[in-house]
């Protein structure tokens, strides 16, 4: 019988290592020959956070109109709104949905959105879609579109008449429109349905007191107006008196045409400061006195006509800092003039005069609400160059 037992061969460890040597050699060389390709289906190294947080099952918000999504949330949108594999209630059923959960994140505008998408649907169920317009008025509540607000709530309320929250919206958006009278009514014919609604007999409370509120502050309005109509038909009669004239209606008759829009200032630090009567029947005027010499003003905001020009003069200079440049400190070496503007003169001030007196004389016009004095020292070359300044008559 021929022996078919396998003959074992002895290698030595130099053999050992070379056979080790050549069989890594033929692996590294078969790995090498295979086709070489990048894996490109994954998500980027350094975006695979963000990539993360737009795949469905990661998640974690919501995304927002106008936001790129992942095809697969995209096509379970389509699958949860396809209008062929669901009914209009159905659809509406999954926008109210939607609407009442951006609601719950205070994204009011995406669900006004949703809401309009359901109503949208005219399904057959009217109580849902009073739920879904109820719902986009709370939502236009919240974005303060009060009157869009009040329009959905009476609608809702046509589908469902007894829908008590639509009524409370309604009241409330009234109160926040100010309209308390049509809040008052409107609150009146609600409790006649629902007598004991707590939020309503509330709102009945607010709406009373804040419509009493107003009756009592347009009432208190109208004895200020009627006063200060008035006091301005007095100061206008005093002015008559006195014989003041202004520029603005040289050609009218100042009991009928004087205006609070004549007497008022026409320079910004004087504008909140008219011609005023007081309690004593003594008028008070804004004035400007001006100082050619220096090309500088001193504003005084009431002047009262019972004051003289000298007295004027010295109130100004003792209040005058020691680094104006005015550098005047004795009236007695300064002349006052003020312009006839209708006959291009000047008019040279009596100081001893007082404003009552000086207001009075027939050159003397009021223009742009307040007077106008200029001051110069006294036979200097300011003075000289100052009178002969040509001048126009106004027409």
């Amino acid at each position: 019988m021929e022996n078919n037992s396998e003959i074992k061969k002895n290698y030595t460890e130099e053999e050992r290592l070379a056979l080790a040597s050549k069989l890594d050699a033929d692996l590294d060389s078969f790995i090498s020959s295979l086709e070489k390709k990048r894996y490109t289906e994954g998500w980027a190294e350094d975006k695979w956070e963000e990539e993360m947080e737009k795949h469905p099952f990661f998640m974690k918000k919501a995304p927002e109109p106008g936001d790129d999504v992942h095809p697969m949330l995209e096509g379970l949108q389509q699958l949860k709104f396809d209008p062929e594999d669901n009914t209009p209630d159905e659809l509406a059923e999954k926008y109210k949905e939607d609407g009442n959960y951006w609601m719950k994140h205070k994204k009011y505008r995406i669900a006004v959105m949703n809401y309009t998408e359901g109503i949208q649907q005219n399904g057959e169920n009217q109580e849902l879609l009073a739920n879904l317009l109820n719902n986009r008025s709370a939502a236009q509540y919240f974005l303060k579109n009060f009157r869009s607000s009040i329009t959905d709530a009476r609608l809702a309320i046509q589908k469902k008449l007894d829908y008590s929250k639509a009524k409370v919206r309604i009241v409330r958006c009234l109160l926040e429109l100010k309209k308390f009278k049509e809040a008052c009514d409107e609150v009146q014919e609600f409790l006649a349905d629902d007598p004991t609604n707590k939020e309503l007999i509330d709102l009945q409370k607010s709406a009373i007191e804040k419509k009493t509120e107003r009756m009592r502050d347009e009432r208190k309005n109208q004895m200020l107006e009627k006063k200060k109509r008035q006091d301005f038909q007095a100061l206008v009669q005093v002015l008559v008196n006195r014989r003041v004239k202004f520029e603005e209606i040289r050609k009218g008759n100042i009991l009928s045409d004087l205006t609070a829009e004549i007497i008022k200032p026409k320079v910004e630090p004087l504008e909140y400061f008219p011609i005023t009567l007081d309690k004593q029947g003594i008028v008070h005027y804004p004035a400007i006195f001006a100082y050619p010499e220096y090309q500088l003003t001193d504003l005084q905001q009431q002047i009262s006509e019972k004051i003289t020009i000298q007295e004027c003069l010295e109130d100004m200079f003792a209040a005058t800092d020691d680094d104006s440049p005015q550098k005047y400190s004795n009236p007695d070496e300064l002349n006052v003039y003020y312009e006839n503007r209708l006959a291009a003169k000047l008019i040279k001030v009596n100081k001893q005069n007082t404003i009552q007196s000086i207001v009075s004389e027939k050159d003397f016009w009021i223009y742009n609400g307040y007077l106008t004095f200029y001051v110069i020292p006294n036979e200097s070359k300011a003075e000289k160059e100052f009178l002969n300044q040509p001048r126009k008559p106004l027409l």
